[in-house]
């Protein structure tokens, strides 16, 4: 019993900002903020991680079946503050090793085969994680907050690792 009035405790003794709005940049949130539940329903939260989980998991499996284990495991670690119901800015931090390899890999291909639209996509990627903050940019950055622009920067980047990495393990 004391333990789910904890659980179920974030609707009561957090605001909407916190739970909903721009502090918690995650896909679940954004989900649940398009479609109106209100925040003292965790029970929505969970289920619209558990399918996130569920689709984000098998579209990251198929994506990553060419990587080695260390790259594909980036993915999968940057993709918690994505489906977690309350991440905050914080936990983006586990999509920082993501975001400088998908970098680095597209920069190599760049060099390679001139793609510079490899290039830039991770450069977005990277500066939707990093930088998409009202603090930063102003009201742009309140936007791309209330966007979930770190979610987004996070799946841009995994796209760019999952589209490059292919191309690094036949020239090597």
């Amino acid at each position: 019993r004391h333990w789910m009035e904890a659980a179920t405790s974030g609707g009561a003794l957090l605001t909407a900002e916190q739970i909903r709005g721009r502090f918690n940049p995650g896909l679940t949130s954004l989900m649940l903020r398009f479609l109106h539940v209100p925040i003292n329903q965790p029970l929505a939260d969970v289920g619209v991680a558990i399918a996130l989980v569920i689709l984000l998991g098998l579209i990251w499996k198929r994506a990553s079946r060419r990587m080695s284990p260390p790259e594909a495991w980036l993915g999968w670690l940057a993709l918690a503050p994505v489906i977690h119901p309350l991440p905050w800015w914080h936990l983006f931090v586990f999509s920082f090793p993501l975001a400088v390899v998908s970098l680095d890999r597209a920069l190599r291909e760049w060099r390679h085969n001139q793609s510079f639209g490899v290039a830039a996509m991770a450069f977005l990627g990277v500066g939707l994680i990093c930088a998409s903050t009202e603090k930063l940019l102003g009201p742009p950055g309140l936007f791309l907050e209330m966007a979930c622009a770190k979610s987004w920067g996070v799946l841009i980047c995994a796209g760019v690792l999952a589209y490059v990495s292919p191309r690094a393990v036949s020239r090597s």
